[in-house]
């Protein structure tokens, strides 16, 4: 083994094949956590996609799936054992057969 071996370069991407990345990494990521937890409210899905990653950055991956027919999200009403009002935001998966096909 030698210690001077060249190293390949990687070809540096455009902004646009860089955003395309980042958005199928994300919606992999929420399909795949949606997939494991398929009704869970947007603070569980962040932890499930990572508390390091923003919501600036998968909130709008998020919001395509919901337009595109993968997603749902569903606001519930539910009384607290106090007799308060609170509504719930629950993130859905639509099909359990859509992230294999994703």
């Amino acid at each position: 083994m030698t210690l001077n071996t060249p190293v390949k370069a990687i070809e540096p991407q455009t902004a646009e094949e860089l955003g395309n990345n980042i958005f199928e990494n994300m919606k992999a990521k929420i399909l795949h956590v949606l997939s494991i937890y398929p009704r869970i409210s947007p603070t569980m899905l962040q932890v499930g996609i990572g508390t390091g990653i923003s919501p600036d950055v998968w909130h709008p991956v998020l919001e395509h799936l919901i337009v595109d027919g993968f997603v749902e999200k569903i606001q519930v009403r539910a009384g607290t054992p106090k007799g308060r009002d609170q509504v719930y935001t629950i993130i859905a998966l639509k099909s359990p057969e859509a992230p294999a096909t994703a």
